[in-house]
């Protein structure tokens, strides 16, 4: 098979869409570490297509200034895209409000939130927001340090209709 990896990578990419589409259809959606996990296999397979690429060549002078083009590019691409990374990624915890399993997404910018989805399984929470929780100001993990109390927190019903607030 000539192009194995870009084969293989294109029908990942494919699968995992469908996947996340799907999910999506049934009120669903995939944890974070699954999304990376699948997102980074699809940024490996990439790599490794290209790299296979660039090995079948035949001129080495072509060869050479591809490598340095591609090395270049992507080593820009990675330098521009941290700072989003980092602001994106929010830390993930599985916690337990009132008896019921949630895998909490927590936003700590300037204030701190955490956003809890309903847990269903390691891979899979629910998509809809069920309780959104404000820390108060400052940029910490409420769920690592345990030393900041909820200061208010919003329920939300199936549909992500907001329901009530409760003031601690």
């Amino acid at each position: 098979m000539k192009n194995g990896f870009t084969l293989y990578t294109l029908a990942w990419t494919v699968i995992f869409t469908l996947i996340r589409f799907v999910l999506s259809r049934f009120g669903l959606m995939l944890r974070q570490w699954a999304i990376l996990a699948g997102i980074g296999i699809i940024l490996l397979g990439i790599i490794a297509s290209v790299v296979q690429m660039i090995i079948r060549l035949e001129n080495r002078k072509t060869r050479m200034i591809i490598s340095l083009i591609f090395v270049g590019s992507t080593m820009a691409l990675a330098f521009s895209q941290y700072p989003a990374a980092v602001f994106a990624y929010m830390p993930e915890h599985v916690t337990e409000r009132d008896g019921k399993k949630y895998a909490a997404y927590v936003n700590s910018f300037q204030d701190t939130y955490a956003f809890l989805h309903e847990y269903v399984n390691d891979i899979v929470c629910g998509q809809v927001i069920r309780i959104e929780e404000y820390y108060g100001e400052g940029a910490f993990d409420p769920f690592t340090d345990g030393s900041h109390p909820v200061q208010k927190a919003a329920f939300y019903d199936e549909s992500g209709q907001f329901t009530e607030v409760k003031e601690y």
